[in-house]
Parts: C-alpha cells; structure tokens; sequence
C-alpha cells in the first residue's frame, strides 16, 4: 500500500463500484444490498518451487492467497476464492487464466508470492 489504510480502502471501494471495467457501475437500487468487506493481507512470502506439482502439494487450501508473476504480467487470488475454486488445481488454472497465461502454463522462471488475509465485514 502507498496509502494509510483508510484512504486505500476508500479508493478502492469507490474504484471497484464505479470504475472496474468488467461490471456495469453500481446503482442506486443496489447500495442498500452491498456489504463491504475489506481483506488486509499479511506480507507477501516468497513461494519457491522447482515445479507445478511441488507449487501444488504445498498450497493450503482455505489458507493461502497466491500471486503469480511471469512474463511481464502479476495475478492473484485472495485465499477467500478457494470457497468457489476447492481443489488446488483448479485454483492454480484459474489464477494462471486470470494472468494471462494457458492454464497448463509452466516456466521455471515464474515467481510465486504466498500470504493470508485478515478479513473485516459490514453488519447489516
């Protein structure tokens, strides 16, 4: 983070109800339904391994937000997508998709970065 947390957080709302290019804005009609929920992550740890299946047996499930950074691009996955995305391959396809990469994608110079999140919801 470049800014103390509350500016950030304020940023990124505001950015991710109005400006995320992959949904239509946020309406009205909508905002009595949203619940902000904010997710602080731990530092980031790198994640070395010589290979898919070693990156494989070592992520935990439920536990582990994972970045990945290859060929010029960076994605992650808070730890939060494994409820939707159980099964650690899966997990690892669909990051390498959302990073631009073929889902059987594998280099040796791929970097991978593992942290948790600490998580805040809004009550109702």
């Amino acid at each position: 983070a470049v800014r103390p947390l509350a500016q950030d957080v304020s940023h990124s709302a505001f950015t991710a109800a109005f400006r995320d290019p992959r949904f239509s804005p946020v309406g009205k009609h909508e905002l009595d339904t949203i619940l902000l929920e904010v997710s602080v992550l731990s530092p980031l740890e790198p994640f070395p391994v010589k290979d898919q299946a070693e990156l494989l047996a070592q992520l935990r499930p439920g536990m582990d937000g994972l970045v990945i950074v290859a060929n010029g691009r960076r994605a992650t996955f808070l730890p939060k997508v494994w409820d939707t995305l159980p099964e650690p391959s899966q997990f690892l396809a669909a990051l390498k998709a959302k990073c631009g990469l073929e889902r059987d994608y594998w280099s040796e110079r791929m970097q991978f970065l593992r942290y948790r999140t600490t998580s805040y919801t809004e009550s109702r």
